[in-house]
């Protein structure tokens, strides 16, 4: 789900995203969301772990997003104390 709003003369586009743990981040499909507008905000869980954002472990999705943005101008923001407790 995703909208766009006026910023600063520009658009942002503002996506929030759900990826469920069994299924494979495809960089493609990231990449179109990506393509629609010079500024983009994605909120959510794509399921991502990798311990680069503070995770205590990595998972084959984190992997692929680690390896996407570090060839890329995408920065992850994340909080210092994980989100989900046992």
């Amino acid at each position: 789900v995703g909208i766009v709003i006026p910023y600063n003369n520009e658009k942002l586009l503002i996506v929030s995203a759900y990826l469920p743990p069994d299924k494979l981040l495809i960089i493609e499909e990231l990449q179109k969301i990506l393509s629609v507008h010079n500024k983009i905000v994605i909120l959510g869980d794509l399921n991502c772990k990798h311990r680069a954002w503070n995770c205590p472990t990595h998972n084959r999705n984190g992997n692929i997003l680690l390896n996407y943005i570090m060839n890329s101008n995408i920065n992850i923001n994340f909080p210092n104390e994980p989100t989900h407790y046992p």
